[in-house]
């Protein structure tokens, strides 16, 4: 590794199409960090990353690895790929951060975190909500509602492409609340901590053109031994795109989405309004910040792995929730 403390950090990314070609921009744009390699088969993506910089451009991220000198690798790449990067990672004694969610299935994600604490990397993921300062305002605010008795978590949007590798289990390991919902599950987990039990159920009948087996729509209960109950909505196979987070406590209310943060009395008279900066790359940069910060002073990120496991898990209790529980007709009570 380099002097960490004295020079830039040397950073290396695979994938740079879609969300990758966020990470490059906020390595571009962080202080302290450099893009010196990047790695993608699109050429036309990798093109694009690599201009107006001197970083190595490859299409095999092994190659890169082994040929140039990194403090750091950002991974943004589809599911099923996670695995070899884990080990490569691992292998190279490179800290990590890696696109969400943690792994398909929680035996996966138990083995990469395992993998990464005996290689002694720091292992990171992408969930960047926590680096939002309007959802990391929430968490502030929540403080001040007493007792949460209930929760509202939306994330709502219509998904205009083919699904391609999202729409098999075993590429992608879930659907809607495996994918983007996983935000949403980590805000959950991060605010008021894992719940104590979980119920789901989840549909794939939206597109009906399209050949998918993952959920496309989900909806997930859950409720802690304090009394707290809520629900996560889950769907990328509708309209109006929405990303709300409601608290609802006895001392008051407050709501988190892409404008800025609500909170109100428990008449709702506002207390106070926050609006959203005009800076739609800045989580995606403190994240970058958080990383490198977390190499230089060999520390735990804020998005470990292992913090991750906690959303594995309610991942996990939902989908076998779906898949075992007994379900009742109404219509036999009729007859």
């Amino acid at each position: 590794m380099s002097e960490c403390s004295k020079a830039s950090l040397r950073l290396g990314i695979v994938g740079v199409g879609g969300m990758g070609g966020g990470h490059v921009a906020a390595v571009k744009a962080t202080d302290g960090v450099e893009l010196v390699a990047a790695c993608d088969t699109n050429q036309e993506a990798l093109d694009k990353a690599v201009a107006d910089t001197d970083a190595a451009a490859f299409s095999d991220y092994e190659e890169m690895i082994d040929e140039v000198a990194l403090d750091g690798l950002i991974a943004i790449l589809p599911h099923q790929l996670h695995a070899g990067v884990v080990e490569k990672a691992c292998d190279a004694g490179l800290a990590l951060l890696k696109e969400k969610p943690l792994a398909r299935n929680m035996a996966e994600a138990q083995h990469f975190v395992e993998s990464a604490e005996q290689a002694g990397i720091i292992f990171m993921l992408a969930t960047q909500r926590r680096y939002n300062p309007t959802y990391a305002g929430l968490k502030d605010i929540a403080g001040q509602l007493g007792h949460i008795f209930l929760v509202r978590g939306q994330y709502v949007f219509r998904w205009s492409a083919d699904f391609r590798w999202r729409g098999k289990w075993e590429t992608a390991g879930g659907g809607a609340l495996h994918d983007m919902g996983y935000h949403t599950v980590d805000m959950l987990n991060w605010y008021l901590g894992l719940p104590d039990w979980v119920a789901s159920e989840w549909s794939s009948s939206a597109f009906p053109d399209r050949e998918y087996s993952t959920d496309d729509t989900a909806i997930t209960m859950f409720g802690y031994e304090t009394g707290t109950i809520g629900y996560l909505l889950t769907t990328w196979a509708t309209s109006p795109s929405e990303e709300t987070f409601y608290l609802h406590g006895t001392e008051g209310w407050a709501v988190a989405d892409q404008s800025g943060i609500k909170h109100c009395d428990t008449d709702g008279n506002v207390i106070s309004e926050i609006p959203t900066g005009d800076d739609p790359n800045l989580a995606l940069r403190n994240q970058v910040a958080h990383f490198a910060e977390c190499i230089r002073e060999t520390q735990e990120p804020l998005t470990s792995g292992k913090t991750n496991l906690q959303n594995m898990a309610f991942i996990e209790a939902a989908y076998r929730s779906a898949a075992e529980e007994v379900r009742l007709n109404p219509k036999t009570f009729l007859a």
